[in-house]
């Protein structure tokens, strides 16, 4: 059995690790797919807790990597993706060729409903989507 605090690399890859918990590990799983049939090999690191974070995975993920994609199906603003972009911007800044990604719901309540929990909830494509559009800047 792992102990809390510990991350675990759900997917190994080498071209951006993409860094969820929970449910996100699933649409993080399904974004990496898809990802690989364009030739980009996504790293999903399982977090399974937030206090205390394994901090140390997350940025030898990144270092690794030199990319990295924050997921999060709670609304982005004011939550776990923040800390996690500035622990990996102060940490391992001058590893990243590109600027960390936040992905998360839009500012509102997420519905309790599962047909209107899915209109504001992130998908792979929303993943997908980011991470070609940075790797093509």
């Amino acid at each position: 059995m792992e102990r809390i605090g510990s991350a675990r690399i759900a997917r190994p890859g080498r071209g951006v690790s993409l860094i969820t918990i929970g449910r996100g590990v699933r649409v993080a799983h399904a974004a990496a797919e898809q990802l690989s049939q364009r030739s980009v090999e996504a790293e999903v690191i399982d977090l399974r807790s937030l206090t205390p974070l394994d901090s140390e995975t997350i940025l030898q993920s990144v270092r690794r990597t030199s990319r990295a994609v924050v997921i999060d199906l709670a609304p982005r603003g004011f939550g776990v993706t923040g800390e996690i972009t500035a622990l990996v911007g102060e940490q391992a800044f001058d590893y990243l060729d590109a600027p960390v990604l936040r992905i998360g719901a839009p500012m509102v309540p997420v519905p309790f409903s599962a047909s209107l929990e899915s209109l504001v909830t992130p998908k792979a494509e929303d993943i997908v989507d980011a991470v070609l559009g940075e790797l093509s800047r």
